[in-house]
């Protein structure tokens, strides 16, 4: 089949522009298995061309492979390899500059929840820390992406104990929020709701409730328009 022309292959027998044919077609392969929902496939074609792409000099193109390794990976239930391709992919876009601002925040974003899912907590942490100190020096990433890596972040530190950073990022998120949608909007209310409870959980009643009444006469609104 299309694997068996992947399996064996040494990168010792190959110029550096043979090796890269093989690649791109190795990745355009991968790929389509992926589209077809074949994902035992397309991760078993990612273990074939990632010993292969590894020593091979850092490119735009070499990160694409290890992003769309790790998405099969990932695909496949293979949630730790997932990551650690993940990291890999960041780490060449980092060294070459290639790829945008967004992707790479994204990508960081997928690599915390691959972590957290796999018990690797430190880990997940350390990533958070990274995605925080790169948004707060950032000047364009996308509004939208923020928002979902703030809001992220501030789940996993309230579930981690760590009030502080919840509500700094919640109150972000919510300022965020407002500005994109206006006050009146369920995902606002859901924001409202998220940092009510952080704030009861800082010892800030009040303030919880002003935010939980907020969020509340929103969901009242609702049903008397339902």
């Amino acid at each position: 089949g299309i694997l068996d022309s992947f399996r064996g292959v040494n990168a010792s027998e190959f110029d550096a522009e043979l090796l890269d044919a093989h690649l791109q077609i190795g990745l355009g392969t991968l790929q389509q298995f992926e589209a077809l929902g074949q994902h035992s496939e397309s991760a078993e074609l990612a273990d074939l061309l990632l010993p292969l792409a590894k020593p091979t000099a850092d490119s735009e193109f070499k990160a694409r492979l290890f992003n769309g390794a790790g998405a099969a990976l990932a695909s496949a239930g293979r949630t730790a390899d997932a990551a650690t391709a993940l990291e890999e992919a960041v780490r060449i876009l980092d060294t070459t500059g290639a790829g945008s601002e967004n992707g790479i925040l994204a990508t960081l974003g997928n690599i915390a929840q691959l972590k957290a899912q796999v018990g690797d907590e430190e880990g997940a942490d350390a990533i958070h820390a990274d995605l925080l100190r790169r948004l707060e020096s950032s000047h364009s990433v996308d509004a939208k992406v923020a928002l979902t890596l703030r809001n992220n972040i501030a789940v996993r530190a309230r579930s981690r104990g760590d009030i502080a950073l919840a509500r700094a990022q919640f109150e972000l998120v919510l300022a965020d929020r407002i500005a994109l949608h206006g006050p009146d909007h369920p995902e606002v209310a859901t924001v409202r709701s998220n940092l009510a409870r952080t704030l009861l959980d800082a010892g800030a009643p009040e303030a919880a409730l002003d935010q939980a009444t907020q969020a509340g006469a929103f969901g009242v609104r609702r049903l008397g328009e339902g």
